[in-house]
């Protein structure tokens, strides 16, 4: 039986531009089940069979557990309505999920700013991975409770710690998206909230901060936190 893979996108508002986003992947990738959750502007005209669309205001991570619940898929993608489904990679990316064993998650390359990149798992060893290059067993992520409400800006990476403590991690040689940053950890304006809350997750899993994850998300923190204190 081929493995189902889904996508779930979390839209604080889903008005006619976010629809129009979210129709066109839809179209382009018929395979995939696309679920998004958020408060819903415009009437539903030309919705595609493959999106399912549930009306909700809510926190982000709290609209990821929504789709979670509702999905249906064996494997699903969490992504932003403003990052680009790379719709042409899906076919390659199912046929690969094929012919590999079960793992609780599956990491992924994605791209940023024109360059792809690869964080491949280290053994049993949990690593920390960008969201939008992991695939998550949905069947594991409900029974370990989904994304936890104690986490406001990273109960993603509280939840691939989780995962990987259910199993190791798998590597899927195929890029699905192409991160586009946003929200409030870009902003600068929440950068040593953010910082506080990784050092404690890390902590709490008591998993090494030798990390190429970790150092990318530092210096990243760091320079938004920089920035807007700098230009105000």
């Amino acid at each position: 039986m081929a493995v189902r893979l889904g996508v779930v996108v979390p839209v604080r508002l889903l008005d006619d531009s976010a629809f129009g986003i979210l129709a066109a992947n839809a179209r382009a990738a018929p395979e995939l089940e696309f679920i998004a959750v958020g408060k819903v502007e415009p009437a539903e005209r030309g919705k595609p069979a493959n999106l399912r669309i549930i009306e909700a205001q809510c926190g982000l991570y709290e609209a990821m557990n929504l789709g979670l619940a509702a999905a249906g898929s064996d494997y699903l993608l969490f992504m932003g309505v403003d990052d680009r489904l790379i719709t042409q990679n899906v076919p390659r990316a199912a046929e690969q999920l094929d012919g590999a064993p079960r793992f609780p998650l599956f990491a992924l390359p994605y791209v940023y700013d024109g360059r792809q990149y690869r964080l491949k798992p280290r053994g049993a060893a949990p690593c920390a991975y960008h969201h939008q290059g992991v695939l998550f067993d949905r069947v594991t992520a409900l029974r370990l409770g989904g994304y936890a409400a104690q986490y406001r800006l990273h109960a993603d990476l509280d939840l691939m710690f989780r995962m990987q403590q259910a199993g190791p991690a798998g590597w899927i040689d195929v890029a699905l998206v192409e991160f586009r940053p946003g929200g409030m950890t870009t902003t600068g304006e929440h950068s040593l909230e953010s910082i506080r809350e990784i050092n404690r997750i890390y902590k709490a899993h008591g998993v090494s901060r030798i990390d190429r994850m970790y150092f990318f998300s530092m210096v990243n923190l760091t320079w938004f936190w920089l920035r807007r204190r700098l230009l105000g």
